[in-house]
């Protein structure tokens, strides 16, 4: 079930550094309006450039969970990193 803002998620706004440096991540649905207030650019951008790969991340996770138990792969460090992942991602 999903709990976040569907997908896809977009970055918009001013990321060429600076005071100024700030924008929006943009869904089909909703507006996140960021402006950083410490950090240097590269960690920022990166920063970014996750919250908005994050719905993406969050499905691929879950297809690989499925993949995973497809293959008998249920106990093993690969599926724990997976399940501990989809749960911080779900606050579970």
């Amino acid at each position: 079930m999903t709990q976040h803002t569907p997908g896809v998620w977009e970055i918009e706004g001013n990321w060429d550094g600076g005071p100024d440096m700030g924008g929006w991540i943009t869904t089909p649905h909703c507006v996140f309006e960021i402006n950083p207030i410490c950090g240097s650019k590269p960690e920022i951008v990166a920063d970014i450039r996750q919250i908005a790969a994050a719905p993406e991340l969050l499905d691929a996770l879950e297809a690989a969970r499925i993949e995973l138990v497809a293959r008998g792969c249920r106990n093993n460090g690969t599926m724990d990193l997976v399940e501990a992942a989809i749960a911080k991602a779900r606050n579970i």
